[in-house]
């Protein structure tokens, strides 16, 4: 069972919900923005999902686009993301989540990005807008390491992810946008459909 698995395994027997939350990296600037997340993480957070600005959030609202604005204006990248993800892994132990978009992953480098964001604790990656059919490119990377990956599906048949899921050779199940909670899951699959991409290291 990995890191991510064994909290919500703990907070299932604790009886309570999980506390997950979602900070805009660079936000309002680098130093205070990794303030903001160390004392986040620091006071209760079961999970952090750590976002990664990109120029054009297509598939988030507005709190997350102008944070994501105010993050770029303030120099915020990815290689300055995965670096906060090294200093947190100093100081919490916690499940770490990147949520990002394809763009930014390309531009550093697929499997740059794969092995340093390992290598500085990453848990998983939210790929907002990488479909499932073209996961490969990212999780090639991953490979021999276990992974439960989440694939894209925006409007896409179950048949269509299922076949997506299945050519990869890796587990993946796909959940809804953070506005939506009407999962449909089929349980031989264990897919539910999503506008939204998680690679799980």
């Amino acid at each position: 069972m990995d890191f991510l698995q064994r909290t919500f395994e703990r907070t299932r027997q604790e009886k309570r919900a999980a506390i997950v939350g979602y900070i805009t990296a660079g936000d309002p600037d680098v130093e205070r923005s990794f303030e903001i997340i160390d004392a986040a993480c620091a006071n209760g957070l079961d999970v952090l999902e750590l976002g990664i600005p990109f120029s054009d959030p297509m598939a988030d609202g507005v709190v997350i686009q102008k944070a994501s604005g105010r993050a770029i204006k303030a120099g915020m990248t990815l290689a300055k993301g995965l670096e906060i993800v090294r200093e947190l892994r100093k100081r919490h132990d916690l499940p770490i989540i990147l949520f990002s978009y394809f763009n930014p992953i390309f531009i550093f480098g697929v499997e740059k990005f794969v092995r340093e964001a390992l290598g500085a604790g990453v848990d998983g990656v939210l790929v907002v807008d990488l479909p499932a059919e073209n996961a490969a490119e990212l999780m090639q990377h991953v490979i021999p390491k276990p992974v439960w990956a989440v694939g894209f599906a925006h409007e896409q048949p179950l048949r269509d992810v299922t076949l997506a899921c299945s050519a990869s050779g890796i587990s993946k199940q796909l959940g809804h946008n953070h506005n939506n909670s009407n999962n449909d899951v089929t349980k031989n699959a264990e897919i539910t459909t999503s506008p939204r991409g998680q690679f799980h290291f």
